[in-house]
This record gives structure tokens, sequence and C-alpha cells, in this order.
């Protein structure tokens, strides 16, 4: 099930991403496509993939407050309205999750309910 949420999580990002691709051409710009560097490590259990999720989702909520506040011009802001929001709601998800994840501590049966709550009804 968790597959599945990361799944549907890396697809949102592309969509979020095609927003910002979007607004900058809107405002006769060229985006510039960032680049993602590998991951060096493996993902052993829920707990770490899930706070490597909140790390990432933390960290980029940082990176639009401080772009936010520094930036000067209003349709900027504007946009990235958007984008603070949705990491406020993405940061707070993935705190619930690491909550959740903590009550379940190593007990199997828990880990296994935690990661059925993602899988899609078919």
């Amino acid at each position: 099930g968790s597959a599945e949420f990361f799944k549907t999580e890396a697809i949102d990002e592309s969509t979020h991403a095609q927003k910002w691709f979007d607004f900058v051409n809107d405002m006769q710009d060229v985006a510039e496509l960032p680049t993602v560097s590998p991951m060096n490590f493996k993902i052993m259990t829920l707990r770490e993939a899930f706070t490597r999720y909140y790390e990432k989702e933390y960290a980029l909520m940082q990176f639009y407050n401080d772009w936010y506040e520094e930036c000067e011009n209003a349709s900027i802001m504007q946009r990235l309205l958007f984008f603070v929001e949705t990491q406020r709601k993405s940061v707070g998800e993935a705190g619930d999750f690491l909550a959740t994840l903590d009550r379940c501590g190593m007990n199997e049966s828990a880990l296994l309910l935690f990661d059925n709550q993602f899988k899609v009804n078919g």
C-alpha cells in the first residue's frame, strides 16, 4: 500500500512542477527543469520511508517559505502561496504518518494495518 502512496506522490510532484513551469512560461520566462540527485541509500523500513518523505516535504516547505519572504513580485508571491499551502498540508500529513508509525512500533500487525490504509480499492 505504501508503494501506491509514494507512486501517487510522485505523480502529484510532477503535476506541481508543471503548474510552476506553466506559470513561469506565462510570465514570459523559460522554466528550467531542476536536477534530482539519485538516492544513494536503500530504504529498509516503513519508518525510514516516511521519515525521508517528511524530511523532503519539510525542506521544500522551508524553501517556499523563504522564497515567499524574500520575494518582491506580487504575481510570484500570489503563485507561491499555492505551493506554501500545499507543502504545509504535506508536512502535516507526513507528521501524522510518523506519529502513527511511532504508535505501531515494531508490531507487525499494526504495521500491516498502517500499510494497508494506502491500498487503492480496485
